[in-house]
């Protein structure tokens, strides 16, 4: 059994020898530090790996100097092709420093390859969820999802008392039911909850949404993975004739979303991180400007893409550094292009809060600040 397992490992990891995705740069100057990028490029996710791939590269053009050579690689946000992937750049090729990963799941699976091999992680838009203790050389710039799981259930208690979750299967929005759950039987709120999960790779949501429907709850939360998944769920659920307030987490943001429905998503309330206008400094904005101006508006978060650019522009300060790079990151509060963060012992981002947030004429306005 040992043998298989090794022969499989091995077969893996020549596969991916074999059939490299991509590379950022076509030379490999021996003075090139190589950074690898595990991301999603093809399905669901793929609008946040094509953010998190421009990013990186309008970040390497502004402050890599030419000192880095960037491999990316397609892990389609898939667990299993993370692990591979890991084992290959951290493993054969040898890369000491790992940005990407577009989805929690993949992030969390790949981590022990990494910290085993001794790799530095930098992730803007995955978090570990409930895992905290993943080594000394992870950080993640996008903060914990679940605290705004916490933030929806403090936005709808006493406005709501019968709440379903409509949940892809996925470590990300399991996460968030969970911990919209707990903090729920935490605070003794007497909402109640209903839900039902969508398999993954699911397309047609109707069976799920009309149980959904027939329990008649006054807010249905479209926990999802991914703006073609959210968008599917809005135009199905309206099309069964659900009529109660829809919300969700971060998609209803995205310019991809806000094109695709139009009129549909007008007046939603979802939970999101702070609004990119009001959280740039001078220098981010001329950084987005110019990503706007190369590869036009994002097609996911747009402050993922801010926090895509620092992982690269933090990594070559620390790199620049007379510390070790992951003692840099934790020494102290970082002047970014949003703003001052700083990382905690587990190396989760500090300083970025949630918001209640609406679409209004086609516009994403605050509601609350946290």
């Amino acid at each position: 059994m040992k043998h298989r397992a090794l022969r499989f490992s091995l077969a893996v990891i020549l596969c991916y020898l074999a059939h490299s995705k991509e590379a950022l740069s076509d030379n490999n100057p021996t003075n090139q530090i190589q950074i690898g990028v595990s991301t999603s490029l093809t399905g669901n996710m793929a609008p946040f790996g094509t953010d998190i791939k421009n990013a990186l590269i309008l970040a390497n053009d502004l402050y890599g100097r030419g000192r880095y050579q960037m491999i990316l690689e397609d892990d389609q946000c898939d667990n299993r092709q993370a692990v591979s992937i890991a084992h290959k750049l951290s493993e054969v090729d040898h890369i000491k420093y790992i940005l990407g990963h577009a989805c929690n799941g993949t992030l969390i699976a790949s981590l022990p390859v990494y910290r085993r091999t001794g790799s530095l992680v930098l992730s803007a838009f995955a978090t570990t969820g409930d895992i905290r203790d993943v080594g000394d050389k992870s950080f993640r710039l996008f903060p914990p999802d679940q605290f705004g799981a916490i933030r929806l259930f403090e936005y709808v208690r006493g406005r709501f008392k019968k709440i379903a979750f409509f949940t892809s299967q996925d470590d990300y929005t399991e996460l968030m039911e969970r911990w919209f759950r707990k903090t729920v039987e935490d605070r003794h709120s007497p909402i109640s909850i209903v839900s039902d999960s969508l398999k993954r790779g699911d397309s047609d949501f109707r069976s799920v949404l009309g149980r959904l429907k027939n329990a008649d709850p006054e807010l249905l939360v479209l926990n999802v993975n991914g703006e073609a998944d959210f968008i599917n769920a809005v135009k199905q659920a309206r099309a069964i004739g659900i009529k109660c307030p829809l919300t969700g987490f971060y998609l209803p943001a995205s310019e991809t979303t806000i094109k695709a429905l139009g009129p549909m998503i007008e007046g939603m309330e979802f939970i999101n991180l702070p609004l990119l206008e009001n959280t740039l400094s001078p220098e981010g904005k001329r950084v987005f400007e110019e990503f706007n101006r190369r590869f036009g508006a994002p097609q996911s978060i747009q402050l993922g893409v801010a926090l895509t650019v620092e992982t690269l522009r933090l990594l070559d300060l620390a790199l620049s550094s007379d510390m070790p790079p992951e003692q840099y990151l934790r020494s102290k509060t970082h002047d970014t292009l949003i703003g001052p963060i700083s990382f905690d012992e587990t190396g989760e981002v500090r300083g970025i809060p949630f918001q209640v947030q609406k679409i209004e004429n086609g516009k994403v306005v605050i509601l609350e600040k946290q």
